[in-house]
């Protein structure tokens, strides 16, 4: 893979500077392109010891506008990053838009040092590239723009370099700054590398080999690497989108849709009530307790009609909660900074640490709800989003975090008693909106994309729970019984 990476490529320092100059203008140029048109970029830097990868980070802050850059190292995991899925010190710190991130490795660091190791192998492996791969997609579908940079040098340079920079006292770079990076022999390196490069070279993603044997031909690769990238990507913004084509329906007519299998009379009595609430808030309290002792993470979510009780619901968990250890997330129209990402990256900011508690009143299902039927997201995004969802979602199951996913089901009738009860009560006014009232009249196409969600987003590691909500009490002792026996057999199976 690497051969024609080895050949000789020496500049003069007379021509060097010749074009140099000039391609170093356009790149600067093509920054406040980017930044103008809003596109997230991120140029992920690898390479093997010695190849330059510190200067070249430290170089590209001088050859760009330096106040839209933002410069990542992923050399030590911190106590909260090891706590929570191995994704999340990479979503928190992406690039919105118009903004460059230059991440001096991550996740294949990440996956080689595992794999240097001995702890990725075979199929563990596969899986890491696969989510890499699918990560990428992710970001690069939502318009990113992913630069993968691997800095080379042959074996023979390479030694003379650490030998070099050993006699004039310098750090030894095979150790690396990353204790948790075991210390390996070039052969294992680019073992390793060659792999990871094969395996995630993708078509929205490709890996750039730069021969690094030069200084001066290894800066010329890179900037017109960056440029030849930023203006396809500039190209591809301002092409007119073709009609998009919906994803086929998961139901027809003769079919019936879930929610029409809900049995939305069952009620509780008021004496009932009391004893079950009594009974389960005290039973959660132990297992919250539990699961922060043995760090085990809970996330709740809850989804529904308006007006369904989703509040009321939260509130008689939460109360059973210690509150220094648990979170409730309101979730509403994204803010500028939230727009500036993919829809995800709010989400994944509020990822509770090992042993505490979020709650989501609303969640990232407002894509496939809310965002599709106001059309808030086009056909494509809110397509994809049901799989993107299913890999965020697992990334979490298999960091060994509890997730529970309510829907409160109500009728037309019921809904439309409760805004009037709003609308009527003056403590209550603040919970009906115009909003309401409009989404309302989409209930149609409402019902449809419910059942879209149901059926391509409950999976075995995180099913739906359709709470029927008519009688809010019944409801609400559903919903604590539930998160219950889920908390219950998730220790059973420790």
């Amino acid at each position: 893979m690497f051969e024609s990476v080895e050949l000789d490529n020496t500049i003069s320092k007379d021509d060097y500077e010749k074009k140099f100059s000039g391609i170093r203008t356009k790149l600067f140029n093509m920054q406040q392109k980017l930044k103008a048109a809003g596109i997230p970029t991120l140029i992920l830097l690898d390479g093997v010891p010695g190849s330059g990868r510190g200067e070249t980070v430290n170089l590209l802050n001088e050859w760009m506008d330096s106040r839209n850059i933002r410069n990542h190292t992923f050399w030590m995991a911190s106590d909260n990053e090891r706590q929570r899925p191995d994704y999340w010190r990479y979503w928190r710190i992406l690039p919105g838009k118009g903004d460059i991130g230059i991440f001096f490795g991550g996740w294949y660091s990440f996956a080689a040092a595992k794999t240097l190791k001995g702890k990725y192998k075979n199929a563990k492996f596969d899986r890491a590239m696969s989510e890499a791969r699918e990560f990428e997609r992710m970001l690069t579908d939502d318009g990113v723009l992913i630069i993968k940079l691997w800095l080379h040098l042959n074996e023979k340079t390479q030694a003379k370099v650490i030998r070099q920079r050993k006699e004039m006292g310098a750090v030894d770079p095979l150790a690396y700054v990353d204790k948790n990076f075991p210390k390996a022999g070039y052969g294992d390196i680019i073992k390793i590398y060659s792999k990871i490069i094969r395996l995630t070279d993708t078509a929205n993603a490709h890996w750039y080999l730069i021969n690094c044997q030069d200084r001066r031909s290894r800066n010329i690769a890179i900037v017109e690497t960056l440029i030849h990238n930023m203006q396809s990507s500039l190209d591809l913004k301002n092409t007119p989108k073709q009609e998009e084509t919906p994803i086929p329906p998961v139901a027809s007519s003769r079919i019936k849709f879930i929610l029409d299998t809900v049995d939305i009379t069952k009620t509780i009595t008021p004496a009932d009530y009391e004893t079950n609430l009594k009974k389960y808030q005290a039973n959660l309290k132990d297992l919250t307790t539990k699961a922060f002792k043995k760090n085990v993470s809970t996330i709740i979510l809850f989804e529904g009609w308006d007006a369904a009780g989703k509040g009321g619901g939260i509130r008689r968990i939460t109360a059973a909660i210690d509150a220094r250890i648990r979170q409730t997330i309101q979730i509403a129209a994204p803010n500028d900074e939230e727009k500036a990402h993919h829809y995800l990256w709010r989400f994944w900011q509020h990822i509770p640490k090992a042993g505490f508690v979020t709650l989501y009143d609303r969640s990232w299902y407002g894509r496939t709800l809310v965002e599709r039927v106001e059309g808030f997201a086009s056909v494509t995004e809110w397509s994809r989003a049901y799989q993107e969802i299913n890999n965020f979602e697992h990334q979490l199951a298999e960091k060994g975090i509890i997730l529970v996913k309510f829907f409160l089901h109500i009728s037309q009738d019921e809904q439309l008693r409760r805004f009037k009860d709003r609308e009527s009560c003056e403590w209550k006014k603040h919970k009906i909106t115009e909003e309401d009232w409009r989404n309302r009249e989409k209930y149609g196409d409402y019902y449809k994309a419910i059942n879209d969600m149901f059926i391509r987003t409950s999976t075995d590691i995180a099913p739906w729970h359709i709470i029927p909500a008519e009688d809010k009490r019944y409801a609400r002792i559903d919903a604590l019984r539930i998160l219950c026996s889920v908390m219950s057999k998730k220790f059973l199976s420790l």
